[in-house]
Formats: C-alpha cells, sequence, structure tokens
C-alpha cells in the first residue's frame, strides 16, 4: 500500500468534510443573524446595512480561504 496516496486520499475527504461543515455553520449563523437583526433595518436601514455587509464580507473572505487552501488564487472584489 502506497502511503502517499492514502494521505492524499485523507486529505482530501477530510478537507470535504471541513468545507461542507463550514459552509452549513456560516451559511446558518448568517441567516439565523440577519433574521434577528431584522427590525434594526426598519429603525436604523443604513447601520442593517452595514452590519449585513460586514458578514457577507467575512462568508465571501470563507471562500476565498477555501480556494487558498486548494491552490487556487482569487481576486474578491468588494464596492
Amino acid at each position: 500500500m502506497d502511503w502517499s496516496s492514502v494521505r492524499v486520499k485523507f486529505r482530501a475527504v477530510f478537507r470535504v468534510v471541513f468545507c461542507v461543515f463550514n459552509v452549513c455553520y456560516a451559511i446558518g449563523s448568517y441567516l439565523l443573524w440577519t433574521n434577528v437583526l431584522r427590525p434594526l433595518r426598519w429603525v436604523r436601514a443604513e447601520m442593517y446595512h452595514a452590519i449585513e455587509g460586514t458578514m457577507y464580507r467575512w462568508m465571501q473572505e470563507n471562500v476565498a480561504y477555501w480556494l487558498w487552501t486548494a491552490g487556487y488564487t482569487g481576486v474578491v472584489m468588494t464596492t
């Protein structure tokens, strides 16, 4: 048995499990917080959009991290 191929397969499976778990956690917490902060949207819309924009950028950074650990480089364009 070639241990280098076992190591590569283990890393691939670990990476997929980690990414799926991280997606579920990140999207779930994003949706929870946007729903909790929804009343702020009617009171102080600019503050709500600033907080929501920050949380969205954090989710984009998660994706950029996965790409970087896979050896890809990407540019996140924000306005």
